[in-house]
């Protein structure tokens, strides 16, 4: 029987009180005569996968624009990676006869406008049509290459923008992914 401990060459992982902090070891020598001292905190990349199944987005006649909020993150600063959107739009059939009619993009918040250009927006995916049979797809580094979000209420929306005479509620179904990492509330 073998009794010599065997040395780990991994790095001890603490998990701090928050679950999201890593301390590893050190890659910088911080100067400790000079009274410096340094730990190491790996911020993990984070991936949600949102499944919607029959999401509901109502376009306004008046507006010819709707939104769905599609998550909350968390209160703290964020830093958005990038999506990957896979999902099918079911028109109404009635106002919107083609899916093909309808705009779309990720944002911060709720549209306003027909131009998917709000006040303070970030697109984590930049404005796109509905393709044939109403497939959405897209695979993109954020539009505004890393998003930061400063730490406080922040939230992503599903836009959609069409231009139509009579209100309509269109249906989306399948996944997005969303990468992010959270630096949390410092």
């Amino acid at each position: 029987m073998h009794n010599q401990r065997v040395p780990s060459y991994i790095p001890s992982l603490l998990i701090g009180s928050d679950a999201r902090l890593i301390e590893q070891g050190l890659a910088v020598t911080p100067n400790t005569a000079g009274g410096v001292t340094a730990v190491k905190q790996a911020k993990a990349l984070q991936m949600e996968v949102l499944t919607l199944t029959a999401a509901e987005i109502e376009i306004d006649e008046a507006n010819d624009y709707g939104s769905l909020k599609l998550v909350d993150f968390p209160s703290s600063n964020i830093i958005i990676v990038g999506a990957q959107v896979d999902l099918v739009c079911t028109v109404d059939g009635t106002v919107i006869t083609d899916p093909e009619d309808i705009d779309w993009a990720l944002g911060t918040v709720a549209i306003t406008s027909t131009t998917f250009a709000n006040a303070g927006e970030k697109n984590i995916v930049t404005e796109a049509d509905v393709a044939a049979l109403g497939v959405m797809q897209a695979a993109t580094a954020t539009a505004e290459a890393n998003v930061g979000l400063a730490q406080g209420t922040n939230a992503l929306y599903l836009n959609i923008q069409a231009t139509i005479a009579t209100t309509a509620t269109q249906t989306f179904s399948g996944t997005v992914r969303l990468y992010y990492i959270d630096l949390g509330a410092h």
